[in-house]
């Protein structure tokens, strides 16, 4: 039985900086060694906490180990759908539609309705 990965982060990407933003709307700024540099005060709906800072840097599956140890110690009890997996997928320059199957079609169809992604007739582009 494959295992079932709980997303509880999504994280975004400039130059050695990482946005974590939390399940729970939670915003902070982490450098690569882990370091945090600064949070947001408030707590957000993460939905529009990704909005916001969308195009602040690519978003990023795959981050140092400083930065998992990082997201590993919050105490978060809340997590994205699976859909938000997709999003790593969906480059800057957009994502052919015919790269997908049906089932992250059907993944990237709950985007479209977050706002996160948007659909032209070739390919799936950041909204």
């Amino acid at each position: 039985m494959a295992e079932h990965k709980l997303i509880r982060a999504i994280v975004l990407q400039r130059n050695n900086e990482f946005i974590v933003v939390a399940a729970n709307g939670s915003v902070v700024l982490v450098d690569g060694e882990g370091t945090v540099k600064g949070s947001s005060g408030a707590q957000e709906d993460p939905i529009g906490a990704i909005v916001k800072r969308k195009r602040w840097g690519t978003i990023i599956t795959q981050y140092p180990q400083p930065v998992t140890v990082f997201i590993e110690s919050l105490t978060i009890n809340e997590r994205f759908p699976k859909c938000f997996t997709m999003l790593a997928r969906v480059t800057k320059g957009g994502a052919k539609i015919d790269s997908f199957n049906s089932r992250e079609k059907q993944a990237l169809n709950e985007l479209i309705q977050h706002g996160l992604v948007v659909k032209s007739k070739t390919n799936y582009l950041l909204a």
